[in-house]
């Protein structure tokens, strides 16, 4: 069923310009993500929060390896909007279920006070194994 008006993780997404602020993809990997797609499409989807974790790589969050706090929390919070919105769906509840404790994994490494960055793609043109083996839903 569709809705006549935007939910509010939708409205959000519409309005997140900054999303759009991103280069063209530089890497094989970037170039199967969600970047020329409206984002909203993506709202219930992994690859939402794949296009999210792009925009992080893209220096916008990490520069000189130190973490904008500011815009990480932008992200987290964003995330968090969809996810309460996907939790009250039943369709597709056991996968975003799944997402959700990754999401959790997610957030306690990254707010460490000393995150090892072992997986991490040094290039920062990709999404990393370190995403990919949080996020990742089968």
């Amino acid at each position: 069923m569709t809705r006549s008006n935007p939910s509010p993780a939708q409205k959000l997404i519409n309005n997140a310009s900054w999303l759009y602020d991103m280069k063209p993809p530089a890497s094989p990997l970037r170039q199967q993500k969600i970047l020329y797609t409206p984002i909203w499409t993506a709202a219930h989807d992994q690859c939402f929060i794949d296009s999210l974790w792009d925009y992080a790589t893209d220096g916008k969050i990490l520069r000189n390896d130190r973490v904008d706090e500011k815009a990480l929390q932008r992200v987290i919070d964003m995330v968090n909007i969809v996810l309460k919105e996907a939790f009250t769906m039943d369709q597709n509840r056991l996968r975003w279920e799944k997402l959700a404790e990754r999401y959790e994994t997610f957030t306690y490494l990254i707010n460490r006070p000393k995150v090892h960055w072992d997986c991490w793609d040094n290039t920062m043109h990709a999404p990393s194994a370190f995403w990919e083996q949080i996020f990742q839903v089968h």
